[in-house]
């Protein structure tokens, strides 16, 4: 029964889509069935990326019914599926495919990066550059056609620290950066359609073992040359 409105215009209802009343990664513990990131293609399929022990990727299509799902502990191995590194998911919308990065490489190694297709399946790995062991953020870009990753190298103080990287979608070539003049996550990031990156570190003055405050910085593809940067926000 619908309520008062305007008789002059048209009355579209929009249906309610279905929502899971089971835990959405299957897993019984509340605490444990958690989403970290949520995409979609062009073709009007969606991805979220959640769990853990394994991570999980799992494709809906545009109904809303599961199309396959995908525990990333068959390629990261067990010590990243139980971890808490969860790292980021990217999709790339025109073709469909889908890449997720380790958030931190337990064994001093560098981060790996695992390329699906669209049939769920395993299609393509980067198997990680020791100067850059900590992948947090990460988004494809269709102008440069590749991925764009905000993160760093864990413990590099005075400078040595790669805050932000490419990466081809052949998985072949990681092109890590220095942004800041010290040793700092970069956990928050974004992208406009112009191919400028905006990124902010998550370190304050104090905490393991940096002097410096919290910036945030604009930074253009692919030159990485920061256009500003805003110290010690708030």
């Amino acid at each position: 029964q619908l309520g008062s409105y305007d008789h002059s215009k048209e009355v579209i209802i929009d249906p309610t889509v279905s929502f899971p009343s089971a835990p959405i990664f299957g897993i019984a513990q509340a605490a444990s069935d958690l989403s970290y990131d949520v995409d979609f293609d062009n073709a009007g399929n969606s991805f979220v990326y959640g769990g853990t022990a394994p991570f999980t990727i799992i494709k809906f299509n545009a109904a809303g019914t599961q199309l396959w799902s995908y525990a990333i502990g068959k390629s990261f191995g067990a010590a990243l599926a139980a971890g808490t590194g969860y790292g980021d998911m990217a999709v790339d919308q025109k073709s469909g495919r889908l890449y997720v990065c380790e958030g931190f490489a337990l064994a001093g190694g560098g981060c790996r990066i695992l390329k699906i297709g669209v049939a769920g399946d395993s299609i393509g790995r980067y198997p990680g550059d020791p100067s850059y062991n900590e992948m947090w953020r990460m988004q494809y870009n269709a102008c440069v056609g590749k991925m764009v990753i905000a993160g760093a190298t864990t413990g590099t103080p005075g400078g040595g620290s790669k805050h932000v990287a490419l990466v081809d979608t052949t998985l072949t070539t990681l092109t890590a950066v220095n942004v800041l003049p010290d040793d700092r996550d970069m956990a928050i990031f974004a992208m406009d359609d112009f191919g400028d990156c905006f990124i902010a570190c998550s370190i304050p003055p104090g905490s393991s073992g940096s002097a410096q405050p919290n910036d945030m910085s604009k930074i253009p593809l692919p030159t990485f040359a920061p256009v500003w940067t805003v110290h010690n926000y708030h």
